[in-house]
């Protein structure tokens, strides 16, 4: 809305506002698809990638906050005010999908803990003091809230892959023997079938890069490195004898 004055047009803010929070909206769906593509596809920049994909649903809430009045969390389209839902979905599950392929945990207790603790308190961020479902019914919450249930492979991505990057630990480093080579699978990722190694007993399989898997055959020996983690969550790794 825009009328005029003595001194020229002026802009109603709320409407300022409105125009403002859609462009932020737009720019991190953008951003998002690129992100989400990039960690996906150039897992080179790992690091890097990770950083910004953990920090898009982070700085959307943060929109959130600043612009309650003009921002929705639903995954509605078409509507008048914009919605924050498609930004976060997209690097939640590039983050969902490239942690399940390159870590490897050994304990998952405390790993599960810590994943539906962080949900929680994401929802919880999402809603507090949301002026769209201040007086809403329960169901409303409850449909809302169980569209966001990617936030799950999020949290996951989130804390298995602080957990690697940040981790400083020595590793025990064990051996075994590739019995078996697999390519795809229950993760999509190409795997080996190892011998028993250290604290498994068992046969058991271990997921590894592309290029790990065309380097190395049936019979041949590698290395594993079990690494404490930075949040106390054992994960561990492949390498070359």
């Amino acid at each position: 809305m825009i009328y005029r004055n003595n001194k020229g047009p002026v802009y109603d803010k709320k409407v300022a506002k409105h125009r403002t929070a859609e462009r932020i909206c737009k720019f991190l769906n953008s951003l998002s698809i690129l992100c989400a593509a990039g960690l996906v596809f150039f897992p080179s920049s790992y690091p890097l990638a990770v950083a910004v994909n953990i920090a898009i649903p982070l700085i959307c809430i943060a929109v959130l906050k600043l612009y309650s009045k003009y921002v929705r969390i639903d995954a509605e389209r078409h509507l008048v005010k914009p919605t924050i839902y498609y930004a976060m979905l997209y690097v939640s599950l590039s983050l969902t999908l490239t942690s399940f392929k390159l870590f490897n945990i050994l304990e998952y207790f405390l790993l599960w803990l810590l994943v539906f603790g962080f949900t929680l308190l994401i929802l919880c961020f999402l809603f507090f003091n949301n002026i769209e479902y201040k007086f809403q019914p329960f169901k409303v919450y409850l449909k809302t809230a169980t569209s966001y249930v990617f936030l799950i492979g999020y949290a996951y991505g989130t804390i298995t892959s602080l957990n690697a990057v940040l981790d400083d630990s020595t590793p025990q480093v064990y051996y075994s023997t590739i019995l078996k080579k697999h390519l795809g699978g229950r993760r999509g990722s190409p795997s080996f079938l190892l011998g028993p190694w250290g604290p498994k007993k068992n046969k058991n399989t271990i997921y590894v890069s592309s290029k790990f898997f065309r380097d190395h055959q049936v019979k041949d020996h590698v290395v594993i490195l079990i690494f404490n983690g930075k949040f106390g969550i054992p994960w561990y790794t492949i390498n070359e004898l």
